[in-house]
């Protein structure tokens, strides 16, 4: 211990250190009262505290931004079968600050565009080199659907090598979904060989 610095009681000692956002008497602070990198902050660890580490509680769920989240939650029901599972955090003004949702047993994150806190819709950057991979049991009648909804087909649906028949649409928010179902399942060295084949010509 650094000279000076306060003593551990007993109950401190051992106890993970786990970062959270503090919330006096409103359970949200609203977004103008928060410090901007206490809001980033906010956005980045999804207004979850962890509590665990073990290896086994581990999980990846990706954190979409866009302008209208509300319509954005509409299309994502209508088009991908989405359930919005909250919570759903809102600013002052009505714009969702945070929820989430699921598809399947997958749960993505959304919040409204803001840069002044750090997040930023891909058409405000161009487009996004990110593509979010959707398992479905009809490839076809998804895309479909998507499409009715406002979304843009980029890649018809097809066979592809490596065993699923897929296409990726871009959706009405700039996200980018590869929508892929399982027709073969096949060896990584099946998948190389008519991998080498395409390359080949």
């Amino acid at each position: 211990m650094l000279a000076g610095s306060p003593a551990r009681t007993a109950n401190e000692v051992g106890r993970p250190k786990v970062r959270r956002i503090e919330r006096r008497t409103n359970p949200v602070c609203p977004p103008h009262r928060l410090a901007a990198s206490t809001l980033r902050e906010g956005y980045t660890a999804g207004f979850r505290v962890q509590q665990s580490t073990s290896m086994s509680d581990r999980h990846v769920s990706p954190y979409l931004t866009v302008v209208d989240a509300g319509a954005a939650l509409d299309f994502y029901a209508q088009a991908l079968g989405a359930v919005e599972t909250g919570p759903r955090l809102t600013a002052p003004d009505g714009s969702i600050v945070h929820t989430e949702f699921r598809i399947g047993t997958a749960t993505v994150m959304l919040a409204e565009h803001n840069p002044d806190f750090g997040t930023a819709e891909p058409h405000s950057l161009g487009g996004t080199p990110v593509r979010l991979a959707l398992s479905v049991e009809n490839a076809d009648a998804t895309v479909e659907a998507a499409e009715r909804a406002g979304a843009k087909v980029l890649i018809p649906v097809g066979d592809q090598f490596y065993g699923y028949r897929a296409g990726r649409i871009e959706d009405p928010f700039g996200h980018v979904w590869i929508v892929s179902q399982l027709i073969e399942s096949l060896s990584q060295e099946e998948m190389q060989r008519r991998l080498d084949e395409m390359f080949a010509g």
